[in-house]
């Protein structure tokens, strides 16, 4: 197998929808593509290396460096709803499931399918309360104000998609065989891991028989591309094609079908599986998406014990983390029904309410109280609501963290606009009341 020069593996059917038959012949052609794909990635670095150290003047050269900076590990780049500081890119996007699934939607889509309008805020809203005290957990974990204060803001939407919390967003990745191993492996939600597919497994049903990847370029769904960005809602709200404000909440549904890199955060997750998000709050399924292509492999024990195999058993793309020892706390928050006044305000503050359907707080408020879901009612406290953990838990999760070498992590360059930098200087004056030095790249 081979990409097109516009980056399709089946470029005469492209917008068919129509799953193709690949074989394992094909997934290890794949394979190599990817090893491609990596030294593209290490020949982009090698030349924003080159340019670091040798910048040119002409217009022309400084865009390529934009370009190229894009590109590469350790860029701080702006999203609407924050910074990232990038991983390595690719020039593919793809995801990985272990049976061929008839829809393919975020788990807040599937769990507010069928309420009215009305339900599904109130639903939506509970959902990104629990994100936001997760938030508020995460600076009880010291790495998390230093990130914040000198290198990039924590992308908690995306933390919270990959630990757990219903979300409008799906996971995709930028590396072919992270996708691989999620197409041929099984999640044990008790022991949050994963193991290679049994006889049993495979033959559960006619959909298990088989896998699919799904795979689209990245000039069709990425941010930085041109084209995703002139077809979103949020383009044409600016353009007046659609009325409304645009809000900056990566899952409001103004940002769909766009693909957002995660890039490196203080928890390991995430760039472990070189993770993008996909919003889809309302978009249609991938099964049902032109850009992507829906290739579809028979399951078989050999492979999946061979893919396991390579990805060290599930340790280079789910590697045991400090966040794993505070899972008790973790699955309290995405099924509670109690909430901070703070919890409720943020909602407001960070455009994640429909105001059409809830103006303000006190309506919302007054909504929730009328309200319930699957006989739980939801009750609104003054104070934080508290998420008891052990002191010894805490300091075990703390010094996995503190040992972490960021700048070994993100390859020792980062690129930061003097603006960028003034930013965080001022959070960590804020924080530590004292300035900093960072060198900037220019």
């Amino acid at each position: 197998m081979k990409y097109s020069d516009s980056g399709w593996l089946f470029q005469g059917e492209v917008g068919s929808n129509i799953p193709h038959g690949i074989s394992e012949k094909d997934i290890f052609s794949l394979l190599d593509l990817a090893r491609e794909d990596e030294l593209w990635a290490k020949q982009v670095r090698s030349e924003v290396i080159y340019q670091d150290t040798h910048p040119g003047n002409s217009l022309t050269e400084f865009l390529l460096e934009q370009i190229r900076v894009l590109n590469v590990a350790g860029s701080i780049v702006s999203y609407p709803f924050g910074d990232a500081l990038t991983f390595g890119s690719s020039r593919h996007f793809f995801r990985g499931e272990r049976a061929a699934y008839d829809k393919t939607v975020p788990s807040l889509n599937r769990k507010i399918t069928g309420m009215s309008p009305r339900d599904q805020e109130l639903y939506r809203a509970i959902s990104h309360m629990r994100i936001h005290q997760f938030s508020e957990f995460l600076w009880n974990i010291h790495i998390t104000s230093r990130w914040i204060a000198t290198l990039s803001d924590i992308n908690d939407l995306a933390l919270a998609q990959h630990y757990g919390f219903e979300t409008h967003l799906l996971d995709l990745t930028n590396d072919f065989k992270t996708a691989l191993f999620f197409a041929t492996s099984r999640y044990d939600a008790k022991t949050d891991s994963y193991y290679p597919l049994t006889k049993k497994d495979i033959e559960q049903s006619e959909k298990t028989r088989y896998g699919v990847i799904f795979h689209a370029p990245n000039w069709t769904i990425d941010y930085f591309q041109p084209m995703p960005n002139f077809e979103s809602k949020a383009y044409k709200k600016l353009m007046g094609m659609e009325s409304g404000e645009i809000r900056r909440a990566a899952d409001s549904g103004d940002w769909d079908g766009i693909a957002f890199q995660i890039g490196f955060q203080p928890f390991l997750r995430c760039r472990a599986q070189s993770g993008y998000i996909f919003p889809m709050c309302k978009d249609v399924p991938l099964q049902e998406n032109p850009k992507f292509e829906k290739l579809r492999f028979k399951q078989t024990q050999k492979l999946s014990e061979k893919v396991f195999e390579l990805m060290d058993g599930g340790k280079k793309v789910f590697p045991y983390e400090g966040l794993s020892e505070a899972r008790p706390v973790l699955t309290a928050m995405q099924n509670s029904w109690t909430f901070s006044e703070d919890d409720l305000n943020a909602l407001f503050e960070w455009e994640q309410v429909d105001l059409s359907l809830f103006p303000n707080a006190k309506e919302l408020k007054t909504a929730f109280a009328g309200w319930s879901f699957e006989g739980n009612t939801i009750k609104i406290i003054q104070d934080k609501v508290d998420y008891p953990i052990a002191p010894s838990i805490m300091e075990r999760i703390n010094a996995m963290y503190d040992s972490i070498d960021i700048e070994k992590e993100i390859g020792n360059i980062i690129h930061i606009r003097p603006e960028q930098k003034k930013y965080r200087d001022g959070i960590y004056t804020m924080l530590y009341g004292q300035g900093r030095e960072i060198e900037v790249e220019r």
